[in-house]
């Protein structure tokens, strides 16, 4: 039997509202970004080079991150065709960008079959460290994607900027 993948996760841009300091994409870095925008692969492209093929290896899940994935103008349509082609969706974000309005659209674009993936590395000033976001708007987007009826999942990436209140997170 041949090899297949459940999933896939998609860095759909480099392009960011934020500057985190401790982005792993660098999104942070004008300069990655500027020379990541050169290689930016059109909603065609991206049809045809990823999901068709992805699909015809057994994948069920794409998650779209970046940088902020919901910067780009055609993410609507990306989220569109990848629940017309039969995926999960997830949708890696910061969280800044999404208003009930926004998350309304994106539960219609994708059918309901989405996750939202928020990052929260602290319940406290540690979080600032790593993302250049209040923890108090991650929790705002986590209670609105309850409210509206669409998966959440929450990643923490820990270090030594956050050990302290690793476990106060997690319990949260």
């Amino acid at each position: 039997m041949g090899r297949s993948f459940s999933a896939i996760y998609f860095e759909a841009t480099r392009r960011c509202n934020l500057r985190c300091p401790m982005c792993m994409t660098g999104s942070n870095e004008r300069k990655v970004v500027a020379e990541s925008r050169k290689r930016e692969l059109s909603l065609e492209e991206i049809r045809d080079l990823v999901l068709l093929p992805a699909r015809n290896l057994g994948v069920k899940a794409v998650g779209w991150s970046g940088g902020e994935f919901l910067v780009r103008k055609d993410a609507f349509d990306l989220l569109r065709l990848t629940a017309e082609l039969g995926y999960q969706c997830k949708v890696c974000s910061n969280g800044e960008l999404l208003t009930r309005e926004r998350l309304q659209a994106i539960k219609e674009a994708t059918g309901g079959k989405v996750t939202i993936a928020l990052g929260l590395n602290s319940m406290d000033e540690d979080n600032a460290e790593t993302r250049d976001a209040d923890c108090d708007r991650t929790l705002e987007v986590l209670e609105l994607c309850k409210e509206l009826g669409i998966d959440r999942h929450v990643i923490v990436t820990i270090g030594k900027h956050n050990t302290e209140s690793f476990e106060r997170t997690v319990e949260y």
